[in-house]
């Protein structure tokens, strides 16, 4: 994989997410049994899939504890698929940077937004849906928004 700016941590591979063909949307889970990465996966298709499956995940997939459930998912940014990674037929791995935004409650007692930064890879799977797994990422807290009077608990 290329190289990305900054210190990063490794932490261990987590899957994502799997969406089946025809599936409007997928829950975080791991792929049956007996699947395996199999098939063509299109740098577009990949992208598109870290584009709409890691939103609804990310907060449990990154932070990994409590304040999971106080954040939301504020935007994502993907890199363009040209500047995809291919490591082989079936997997593409794409960079992204998404924020995470404390619920209006956490917000008034001071909680900031955190950004997230990493790598999501993304394999066409044998029983024809696309599958991501977490990797290299890390998620810094943002400072608290300049001019604005931080409340008191």
């Amino acid at each position: 994989m290329g190289a990305m700016r900054g210190r990063l941590v490794t932490c261990p591979t987590l899957v994502v997410a799997l969406a089946l063909v025809g599936a409007s949307a997928a829950p975080a889970r791991q792929p049956p049994p007996g699947v395996t990465v199999k098939g063509k996966l299109s740098k577009r298709q990949a992208r598109s899939f870290v584009v709409r499956e890691l939103p609804p995940v990310a907060a449990a997939a990154m932070l990994k504890d409590r304040r999971a459930a106080f954040f939301r998912p504020a935007g994502i940014v993907v890199e363009p698929a040209r500047a995809c990674e291919r490591e082989n037929k079936s997997i593409v791995s794409c960079r992204f940077a998404i924020r995470l935004r404390p619920t209006p409650a956490r917000r008034a007692v001071g909680w900031t937004p955190i950004r997230c930064t990493g790598v999501d890879r993304v394999a066409r799977l044998s029983n024809g849906g696309i599958g991501g797994e977490l990797g290299n990422y890390r998620c810094v807290s943002l400072p608290a928004t300049v001019g604005r009077v931080r409340a008191h608990a």
